[in-house]
């Protein structure tokens, strides 16, 4: 059973002394009863005007916000993804919107006037289906929903000259509302900690009761005297990835409605914009003629007249539009999360339109802007626009080309030297793999695609034209590069250097001819359909190759894999035919014994394995089974892996407890189990597919094809340019499986 942690919780030092004040409190809070605390969090400015750098606290303490860093704090990084070391025990975490793991605990954070773009970036992390809620998330002063604050506090606060009106922050809203904190904490002038109130996502989420509950919790300045001016809070917690679900929904069924989120069917809000405002029944005021929820500032439609769903959205305002904010990259930028492909501004017009991927994205953005935005200042409402005029055949995403290792480019007509242009995108190309390949900094020596084949990208141009062709080693090298260049692995608009256009998936093979000059071939490499319509996997079937077969238990069996990257390449298959899963599922226990043996019996050779099995439901269904590769020591897997799920956008949560289960996370759900070794230590991860999820984020190769990359052979990416001869398979097999019994030989068939 884990141990809770014990959590301080601070309000900022208005005053330099008030900086020794905190230290003294946290040495006597330590040394009490109620201590040792674990960790402290302040909340708000760290640093007032004219401070000096503490020596030491005596507690880990992190801030979010420096305030005025005084002139003996050493020379900050520009940018940090780890936590910078101020003083011994005190600890800076760069103000940006940003998920971490700290002293255990799950944490969330959002800077003062926080760029679009970071709080998009983290609300995506939220969407996956790895991810279940955090522990505690920090917004900036007066950011929080006065709705939620006792009326008896508020009452005070309203005395005090608190505006109800302009009180509370829209992006803050969201971010709280994404992020699903067991604890939201703020700055207050007066000390309070709201009922448990429930998280849900939207008004049309009728499972009120999915998610656990939340606080917020309001801290004064340090220094305060009495209850009403607390600054300093204790917490005992126990995190919430190690939470089993009971105790995470635990009260929440008699808790109240989410603060954030309008649940009332009248409402035209769906979801958390102008959260603070919602319920205090002032969204006229907010809102009143700038297109939201009365439409005002619009042309009311007709009642009869039809408005047609298209992948354009038509929008107004440009005449308001006085300092210029709604340029062509302002809109890209604001609009990405629904995957806009183009903007048309025409002249001397008050409006203009928005092209997006398809209509279920143009509507998706309707729904969840409920009809209008914000831009620096300048409101635009939109509606459906005309549908688009462009080329016949739609741009292809990923589902369409499951398989395709080709992406198509096109140029923006700004672009006049395109032959420079497209070599810019190929290098663009390249240079999008080898950061992923090298993002976690452990080596000094960067990969390149001089050295590493798997990251080469060749390129297709016709002279003189627009547009071309990027050809990858794998699927999941195209699918990181789109992915890291759109900010979606189904593609969309990219911009690098002063190059701009779209780029999106292709089918298209070409074969090379004797007056091309660029000497590539694009012919991919097609394999005819297998014939068999029986399960492979099952044994009773006739269409199991009973002949791969290396041991067989009794609610279990290891095979050698169809088509393996190396010989020793296995997987272990349920005898059960189920849909549920393979490592969650009935024969669970029987599969880690397996995994444990083939972990024993490949170490003799000097080598590791990686383990991973797809649990996501295709068209002809599947048989669950665990797919076991060895590779030899030292092979940067986990580099190649984290890369990759970081440009595809995947939310895989690394299961950091060694005691919990898949079963508990995955909770009956599609999922994708993903596990490898670093040295010594075994790093698991987990997708877990969430209901609304377009078809499954997680390619159908992904595993084979990260390992391929990793080993450096992503020739072997596809099953079918492995396979083998019946007499080869059996002579493999054989030895393999006189290894692998008891008492066999040193295994490890590379």
């Amino acid at each position: 059973m884990s141990k809770s942690k014990k959590v301080l919780l601070s309000g900022p030092p208005p005053t330099p002394e008030s900086i020794q004040t905190l230290v003294n409190k946290q040495a006597k809070l330590q040394s009490s009863k109620a201590g040792p605390f674990d960790v402290c969090f302040v909340v708000g400015p760290l640093f007032p005007a004219a401070s000096a750098l503490p020596p030491a606290f005596p507690i880990p303490t992190y801030a979010f916000h420096l305030g005025i860093p005084p002139a003996d704090l050493p020379p900050l990084p520009s940018s940090s993804s780890e936590p910078v070391e101020l003083a011994k025990n005190l600890y800076y975490l760069s103000p940006s919107c940003d998920l971490k793991t700290i002293e255990g605990l799950v944490i969330a954070y959002l800077k003062p006037n926080a760029p679009l773009k970071e709080i998009t970036a983290l609300k995506k992390e939220t969407v996956q289906g790895g991810y279940i809620g955090c522990d505690f998330a920090f917004t900036p002063p007066a950011q929080d929903s006065p709705k939620i604050i006792p009326p008896a506090v508020l009452s005070k606060l309203e005395a005090s000259g608190l505006d109800l009106q302009t009180h509370g922050s829209i992006d803050s809203s969201e971010f709280v509302t994404a992020l699903r904190p067991r604890y939201h904490c703020v700055v207050s002038d007066l000390f309070f900690q709201s009922n448990l109130y429930k998280n849900v996502l939207s008004s049309s989420d009728p499972l009120t009761t999915r998610h656990h509950g939340s606080r917020l919790v309001g801290l004064c300045s340090v220094g305060g005297e009495g209850k009403e001016l607390k600054w300093i809070h204790a917490v005992g917690i126990k995190t919430v990835t190690e939470m089993t679900k009971e105790e995470l929904l635990k009260g929440v069924n008699t808790a109240g409605p989410n603060p954030y989120v309008s649940v009332e069917p009248n409402k035209a809000f769906d979801a958390s914009k102008a959260a603070a405002l919602q319920q205090m029944d002032v969204e006229q005021y907010r809102w009143a003629g700038r297109g939201v929820n009365n439409n005002a500032g619009q042309k009311r439609a007709r009642e009869d007249e039809e408005v047609k769903e298209s992948d354009v959205l038509f929008f107004n305002g440009r005449n308001k539009d006085l300092r210029k904010v709604l340029t062509e990259d302002r809109l890209i930028e604001r609009f990405k999360t629904w995957n806009i492909v183009g903007v048309s501004l025409p002249n001397d017009k008050d409006f203009g339109f928005l092209e997006f991927q398809s209509i279920k994205d143009s509507s998706k953005c309707l729904k969840e802007t409920m009809g209008g935005v914000e831009i620096s200042g300048t409101f635009i409402g939109l509606r459906y626009g005309k549908s688009s005029s462009k080329k016949g055949n739609k741009n292809l995403t990923e589902k369409d080309c499951p398989d395709s290792e080709v992406l198509f480019y096109t140029l923006d007509r700004s672009v006049t030297d395109v032959d420079a242009a497209s070599e810019t995108v190929r290098l663009f190309a390249e240079k999008l793999l080898e950061d992923a390949i090298n993002g976690d900094g452990a080596s000094d020596e960067r990969i390149t695609s001089e050295v590493e084949p798997a990251l080469v990208v060749h390129k297709k141009h016709v002279p003189g034209k627009g547009f071309g062709f990027l050809k990858f080693a794998s699927h999941a090298a195209a699918a990181m590069a789109v992915a890291g260049a759109t900010g979606s692995t189904d593609g969309g608009i990219f911009s690098e250097k002063s190059v701009k256009g779209s780029i999106f998936w292709s089918n298209s093979a070409f074969e090379e001819k004797e007056d091309d000059i660029t000497g590539l071939n694009f012919q991919r490499v097609h394999y005819p359909a297998d014939s068999r319509t029986d399960c492979w996997f099952c044994l009773a079937s006739e269409a199991c190759e009973k002949h791969l077969i290396v041991d067989v238990g009794e609610k279990a069996y290891v095979a050698r894999a169809k088509g393996g990257i190396s010989g020793g390449h296995c997987i272990i298959v349920p005898v059960e035919h189920t849909g549920g899963g393979g490592i969650v599922g009935n024969a669970r226990d029987e599969i880690e014994t397996y995994v444990k043996k083939l972990r024993a019996h490949f170490d003799k050779s000097n080598q590791d394995i990686v383990v991973f099995e797809r649990n996501i439901g295709t068209k002809g269904g599947y048989h669950p089974h665990v797919q076991c590769i060895p590779v030899d020591k030292g092979t940067k897997v986990d580099t190649t892996f984290n890369g990759a799920v970081r440009r595809l956008g995947i939310r895989m949560k690394e299961i950091q407890n060694g005691g919990v289960g898949v079963k508990t996370i995955v909770d009956g759900s599609d999922y994708f189990y993903f596990e490898c070794q670093v040295g010594s230590e075994s790093k698991r991860y987990v997708y877990v597919r969430e209901a609304d999820d377009r078809g499954g984020r997680v390619p159908i190769q992904f595993g084979r094809e990260v390992c391929c990359v990793a080993m450096g052979m992503p020739e072997k990416a596809h099953w079918k340019s492995c396979v083998e001869t019946p007499e080869e398979e059996r002579t493999v097999t054989n030895k393999f499986r006189e290894d692998f019994s008891e008492g066999g030989g040193k295994g490890g068939d590379k």
